[in-house]
């Protein structure tokens, strides 16, 4: 059946619920994964628009203070000088010039080699916010901030010392909404931090044998406060709660969810939420699906170990989680209206995968892999902390919300617009050969090279050896995506690719008809 055909199909009598949880989380301490790596990974979900992603954007380092303002809010942060320099992914569209600051940077990573990836949407419990409630309008902190106010701070040479910078400016200026932050450091640390209600926080470091995940819905649970060395609060979190009879000393150990202290848990949660850390714990350790939702959601344990080391591709095939090949595909089955909330959804708008490496030269110990689009139907591509700004390839960084034939984006979006089902397989196989020869035989024999070069002290060698390899990767990534489109409107049986405004026309009916993004109460007899 042709696209455009399947999909007036598709849209009729289709709706988008008033309400979109967005994002799925996953970090894989260095003990837990297959060469030694820590691993922070989030999908960034967007509500509908479809053609919103994020580009790459270096902040070089600074000797003065600068003043940050939100382009959400009213939020203002005094941001101390000498900061280090920071490549970040700042949502397209923000203009500097306009005297608001460059935001909603969704991952980055400082010249500390400390990574921030913000943020997995939560929500605490309204018995909480009676008490401190959050307030988006008035100048609290928001996904618009975060890596923005963190990254650049002199202070933040460690995961724990950015988590920690985090709380203090959620006790100062408070939160605008629920939100969980990933953090990971060169030292292979790697933190995770749950705001609580609007100036309450806590902060868990993830074991090094252990992997953690988070589908918006708050997965702390007891915690012992007094361990300093794995555990950061506000001041005064239990006593707050007590006191505020959120949770009763006297039924034991602290602990963040069960007490219903702080973390909503509703009517949504077991097929939005709870659904998606069942299939990535069923991925990780075997343990079947029935069995994790019967734990869920605070008998699961917090962090848990694999059942064998994970390796990079382990934590991108999460990220691509669709339930593919059960009954719960809503792709596949062409279910738009599929209850079960999948992990890869069409309004993706960057996915990414930072991986922190010891025993490299210091240009080689952070990468990020990033996905440009739903990462189920986009490759990802690693820039490595050592890239040098100039050499940043233009197909991450000069494009916006008009298609163009140059950005990896607009590529990836292009095949994106059309047919699925018949689509996804062909897409699928060239995306995994085209990594599985970057990582098993490209980045291997670049690795050599830039290493010999930086031990041969020559790192102007070693940065342009960086630079080719880079761009190469990235040039390929497009060629194959272009290649794609051209096999895919084939086998449609199109007269040739439709032109752009009607492709971006079709990517955003997909993505609205393909919303999923859970129940509704209709759904649930609510």
């Amino acid at each position: 059946m042709p696209a455009l055909v399947l999909l007036v199909l598709l849209l009729s009598g289709a709706a988008l619920p008033p309400a979109a949880h967005a994002c799925t989380s996953i970090i894989v301490g260095k003990k837990a994964s297959s060469d030694g790596s820590v691993f922070i990974a989030r999908n960034v979900d967007y509500p509908a628009d479809a053609n919103i992603t994020n580009r790459l954007l270096w902040h070089a380092p600074r000797t003065g203070a600068l003043l940050f303002r939100s382009n959400e809010n009213g939020f203002e942060a005094e941001l101390p000088g000498n900061a280090p320099g920071y490549a970040a992914w700042p949502r397209f569209g923000v203009d500097p010039a306009d005297g608001i600051s460059t935001s909603y940077e969704e991952v980055g990573v400082n010249d500390f080699g400390v990574a921030v990836s913000s943020t997995e949407t939560i929500e605490s419990s309204e018995a909480a916010l009676a008490f401190d409630p959050l307030n988006n309008e008035t100048g609290q902190i928001t996904e618009d901030d975060v890596p923005s106010i963190l990254l650049p701070l002199p202070t933040a040479t460690s995961a724990r010392q950015a988590a920690a910078a985090l709380g203090e400016a959620i006790e100062e200026h408070g939160s605008g909404e629920g939100f969980g932050i990933l953090f990971s450091d060169a030292k292979l640390n790697a933190w995770y931090l749950e705001n609580a209600a609007g100036h309450h926080w806590l902060a868990q470091r993830i074991p090094d044998d252990r992997f953690f995940v988070s589908a918006n819905q708050g997965r702390f649970q007891e915690v012992d406060l007094s361990d300093t060395e794995n555990v950061m609060s506000s001041p005064g979190l239990a006593e707050f709660a007590a006191d505020t009879g959120l949770w009763d000393p006297a039924n034991g150990t602290f602990n963040f969810f069960k007490a219903r202290a702080f973390m909503e848990d509703g009517w949504r949660d077991p097929l939005a939420n709870y659904i998606r850390v069942c299939i990535l714990t069923q991925l990780y350790t075997g343990m079947d699906n029935a069995t994790c939702m019967g734990l869920m959601p605070s008998s699961l344990p917090v962090f848990q170990p694999p059942s064998r080391p994970l390796s990079l591709t382990d934590v991108k095939e999460g990220l691509r989680n669709y339930y593919q090949g059960s009954a719960h595909d809503p792709y596949t089955n062409e279910n738009p209206q599929e209850q079960w909330r999948p992990i890869f959804v069409l309004r993706t708008g960057h996915a990414h995968v930072v991986q922190s490496r010891e025993g490299v030269p210091d240009g080689l110990t952070v990468i990020q892999h990033v996905a440009l689009g739903p990462p189920a139907l986009t490759p990802f591509v690693p820039i490595y902390k050592g890239l040098q700004p100039d050499d940043y390839p233009p197909e991450l960084t000069e494009f916006d919300s008009a298609m163009d034939a140059q950005s990896l984006f607009w590529k990836a979006r292009r095949v994106q617009a059309l047919d699925f089902a018949a689509l996804a397989p062909g897409v699928q196989d060239a995306i995994a050969a085209f990594e599985q020869d970057v990582e098993e035989v490209q980045q291997p024999a670049f690795e050599k090279a830039y290493t010999a070069a930086v031990e041969a002290k020559d790192q102007k060698k070693a940065d342009k050896l960086m630079a080719e390899y880079t761009a190469n990767v990235v040039a390929r990534a497009g060629a194959m995506l272009d290649q794609q489109l051209q096999h895919v409107t084939v086998a449609l049986g199109m007269n040739g690719v439709p032109d752009d405004a009607l492709l971006s026309d079709m990517m955003e009916e997909a993505t609205a008809t393909y919303g999923l993004h859970g129940p509704t109460q209709e759904t649930q007899g609510i």
